[in-house]
């Protein structure tokens, strides 16, 4: 079960000090992995793992195709890596990225 602290709250609605407002939040792996709008160059966003008690574990920047109601693109997090369907539109497929979060 998730501890409601609010350090967690706080992140989540944009007011922790330290972090940019969030775009999204998954839990997976007894972890909470936030999704910042904070951006490194031009797809590399900031992305925050936490314990479920809102310590953070980790901060660091992964390549995320924000997904928009025109163009979809899958995600999850699943054993410390970070999973998104990306789609190649010259090449009319789709390609797995797979990042690793150790």
């Amino acid at each position: 079960h998730l501890a409601c602290r609010a350090d967690i709250v706080s992140l989540v609605l944009g007011a922790h000090p330290q972090q940019e407002a969030v775009e999204g939040l998954n839990v997976a792996d007894d972890k909470l992995y936030v999704n910042t709008w904070k951006v490194k160059g031009e797809d590399m966003y900031e992305l925050i793992i936490m314990d479920l008690k809102g310590k953070i574990l980790k901060t660091t920047y992964i390549p995320f195709d924000i997904p928009s109601p025109a163009r979809v693109s899958p995600f999850a997090f699943k054993n410390n890596k970070f999973y998104q369907l990306v789609e190649n539109l010259d090449e009319e497929e789709w390609e797995m990225r797979v990042v690793d979060l150790k």
